[in-house]
């Protein structure tokens, strides 16, 4: 997943393993309200990239077996 961040001029890159899923998502403006750490406003400047293996791609697992998935995220 590359997000082209063209204010800043840059490209934020995140690499994956184990991952057959990407979700993005952003609070929005009420949600955002409601978080401690976060300006009101800020909703409209931020998202929020995860790694994940969801919905067709979900994994079951039985007990005492073990999922392991990495993201690695730069800057270029």
């Amino acid at each position: 997943c590359v997000v082209h961040e063209s204010a800043w001029n840059r490209r934020i890159i995140i690499e994956k393993k184990d991952s057959d899923s990407t979700v993005l998502w952003n609070p929005w403006i009420d949600k955002t309200a409601s978080m401690s750490d976060m300006a009101a406003e800020s909703s409209q400047e931020m998202i929020c990239i995860e790694t994940a293996n969801a919905a067709d791609n979900a994994i079951q697992l039985a007990p005492g077996t073990v999922h392991k998935l990495s993201a690695r995220i730069r800057v270029d």
